[in-house]
């Protein structure tokens, strides 16, 4: 869903970006607040002033989502964990961080910083609106920001896992019995009895015109959204439970070392005898210069073999991605840069250990997982 957007560009180094189903929400906004809330709240204006301040309200609106997946993407960024981008979309906004938390601690301020930071743009735009009081029209769509503010920090603090409220819950649950997997149950659980609650109000709404949460279906559409992602969460925590502790050096097999110049035959009789290995280290004169890997060999002709030297075939040690042997193996597979890459060069104290494929690391987690 999140994968088509425009992107606006970078904020501290952070790619931002739009999902196209939030043009249509921009609309239902500009509409709402130029034809529902201004003339009625600000009364005897042309209707060009009102559509001109309902866009710049729009505009104001999505910064502030903006502002609070921020603040959450830099909060993360202070511990450590690297976000991808931050994508807004037609129900409000999420950063794409790269791993969970590692620590109690970190998953509450990265969870509680969201609604804090909009509580505060809240009493912004309250306060413009109240010194700002020469325009009725300005004032009033400052006034409908800040309330709107302060209702997204109240609602993100509900405790509908994976909000921001749900993910509150969860730091204080792991924080007081050092479980992380049980502290995700009871916050996923806990989300979607929630979730259950706005999808049973979506649908009396329908009936009574009497929605809790709002308009009957938007409340149903987001109380399924929420109940899928408290699944996957779930879902998510116990594959780090089931891989916690495995390092990426435990799988590393002796690496097999061909040289520069020998025939690519030759080079695959020496992977065959040494153990059937799907890639080797390309080493001329004691330094890995690249890795030999049978995708490689696919590239070319069985009749090649014998006239191709590996030198020619290998792919250089300059585009491997190399990873410590003391990596955590969740966490390798969690990489959104790492999971591009088919094969990894494992080292420890910067010294090489071996190759491992993205197939091989994923192969063993899941036989890992079959067996937890």
């Amino acid at each position: 869903m999140l994968g088509s957007s425009i992107r606006l560009g970078r904020i501290a180094g952070i790619e931002i970006g739009i999902n196209y189903s939030l043009l249509l929400i921009a609309l239902l906004v500009t509409y709402q607040l130029a034809s529902l809330v201004l003339p009625t709240r600000a009364p005897d204006q042309s209707s060009q002033v009102y559509l001109i301040a309902s866009l710049v309200g729009a505009v104001l609106f999505f910064g502030s989502i903006l502002w609070h997946e921020l603040a959450h993407a830099l909060m993360a960024r202070f511990y450590g964990i690297p976000v991808r981008r931050i994508v807004l979309f037609f129900l409000g906004g999420v950063a794409e961080i790269e791993r969970e938390p590692r620590r109690a601690h970190q998953e509450f301020w990265i969870a509680i910083v969201g609604p804090l930071s909009s509580l505060v743009l809240g009493g912004i735009f309250m306060g413009v609106s109240y010194i700002w009081d020469n325009h009725p029209v300005i004032v009033e769509v400052f006034y409908w920001l800040g309330i709107i503010n302060v209702i997204l920090a109240v609602f993100n603090m509900t405790p509908g896992f994976p909000l921001d409220g749900g993910r509150v819950l969860r730091a204080l649950l792991w924080w007081i019995s050092g479980k992380y997997l049980w502290a995700t149950r009871w916050a996923s659980y806990t989300g979607q009895g929630f979730a259950g609650l706005m999808i049973l109000s979506g649908f009396g709404s329908l009936f009574f015109q009497n929605a809790l949460f709002g308009s009957g279906l938007w409340t149903i559409l987001l109380g399924m959204f929420l109940m899928n992602a408290a699944k996957t969460h779930l879902q998510s925590a116990h594959v780090r439970d089931g891989l916690s502790g495995i390092s990426v050096g435990h799988l590393v097999r002796p690496r097999t070392n061909v040289q520069p110049h020998w025939p690519l035959g030759y080079a695959l009789d020496m992977m065959s005898l040494g153990g059937g290995a799907s890639a080797a280290t390309v080493v001329d004169n004691g330094e890995i210069v690249g890795i030999l890997t049978i995708e490689n060999l696919r590239l070319m002709s069985h009749a090649m073999w014998g006239n191709v030297t590996v030198e020619t075939a290998m792919t250089p040690i300059g585009r491997i991605q190399t990873v410590d042997a003391a990596s955590d193996l969740y966490e390798i597979l969690q990489s959104l840069d790492l999971k591009r890459q088919p094969y990894l060069l494992v080292t420890s104290d910067e010294q090489p250990l071996g190759v491992i494929s993205h197939r091989d690391l994923v192969g063993y987690a899941e036989r890992q997982l079959r067996t937890t």
